[in-house]
């Protein structure tokens, strides 16, 4: 095959197209195809100044120069091209030195520019898919534990570890009777208004709400070890829930019917802190003693009442408590030293 054949097949091969341009940016030779890459179409090119027939080039006569003078190569890439009742397409413009004149090579990358379009346009559906994922999860589980699951998500087993933490559990007073009197669509809108109150508590003072149950919630303070006086916080998180229902915020009573009422219990020590359930089901939590004893606290305080254990109290410096009388709670041999937390 002779040279010029081998260049042309060459050039048809790689979908190139070129244009050979003299010191004065005139166009002196180019391929049959080149045409189509200039602005204005139907006219020939060569004689023409390469700065008329390519909008591209526009304003790039200082370049082009440079590039002649100085043999700095230029690229030019994707640039999108369209004709009236035509596609898109994109090329890319590789400007070269070339024996006192420039030889300006065309190549078309529509199918190159078409693919990242796509995969830029999946990444960020997935980006998309992503945040609106774990905005749902963090609405499910505890803001860190959340994290952590997207993350590394291989890292959530069933199982978990023995921790220090201090359980705090809340629950309302008198919820059969104040069922008996709402239906239930109302019921849970009230839930859910003094639940939220709960819940900014608890976070502010550095707690996870981890279950619900009812008219009922438990939270965990210091579950991933980051909460060396968890103790205080804990009872100074039920001391403010229980302020914030005797005197109310007005945003909370608006459209309610009445307030609900807390009793409150919290004790501190050791529990395996982990994940609970079966397989394609389970959540984070706490199990043990130390949760069973705060439970049962809990559904021995009043209304308006935060009880705490001794090992909560030994351990919450600087609040006030003033000491109950021991009592036997249902599944504890030993009787259990408990103190009502005061503002």
């Amino acid at each position: 095959m002779q040279s010029g054949l081998l260049l042309q097949e060459i050039l048809r091969r790689q979908q190139l197209e070129y244009i050979l341009v003299d010191s004065d940016l005139r166009i002196r030779e180019s391929t049959p195809g080149a045409g189509r890459y200039a602005s204005r179409q139907g006219k020939a090119l060569v004689g023409q100044s390469i700065l008329r027939v390519f909008d591209i080039f526009s304003g790039m006569q200082p370049d082009l120069q440079n590039t002649l003078q100085n043999g700095s190569p230029l690229l030019l890439e994707k640039i999108q091209t369209s004709h009236p009742g035509a596609e898109n397409h994109y090329f890319s413009v590789h400007i070269l030195p070339y024996e006192q004149s420039l030889l300006v090579l065309f190549a078309d990358v529509t199918r190159e520019a078409a693919l990242e379009q796509r995969i830029t346009q999946q990444r960020n559906q997935l980006n998309l898919l992503t945040n609106q994922l774990d905005a749902l999860l963090h609405r499910f589980i505890p803001s860190r534990v959340a994290d952590r699951v997207m993350l590394r998500p291989q890292d959530v087993q069933l199982g978990g570890e023995e921790r220090d933490v201090s359980i705090l559990f809340a629950d309302v007073r008198g919820f059969t009777a104040i069922s008996e009197m709402l239906p239930a669509s109302s019921l849970l809108q009230v839930l859910n208004a003094h639940f939220a109150v709960c819940g900014e508590v608890i976070g502010r003072f550095g707690g996870e709400v981890t279950n619900y149950g009812g008219d009922m919630l438990m939270a965990i303070f210091n579950g991933h070890g980051d909460q060396p006086e968890h103790p205080r916080a804990a009872v100074q998180a039920a001391l403010e829930m229980q302020a914030a229902f005797a005197n109310p915020q007005p945003n909370l009573s608006e459209g309610m019917p009445f307030l609900l009422q807390f009793g409150v219990g919290v004790n501190t020590g050791m529990a395996v802190v982990g994940y609970l359930g079966y397989q394609t089901r389970f959540e984070y939590t706490a199990i043990g003693e130390n949760v069973n004893l705060a439970a049962r606290l809990c559904g021995l305080a009043r209304s308006g009442e935060a009880l705490a254990t001794e090992q909560t109290q030994a351990r919450a410096a600087g609040l006030r408590f003033a000491p109950l009388q021991s009592a036997r709670l249902k599944g504890f041999r030993a009787s259990i030293r408990m103190s009502e937390a005061l503002p």
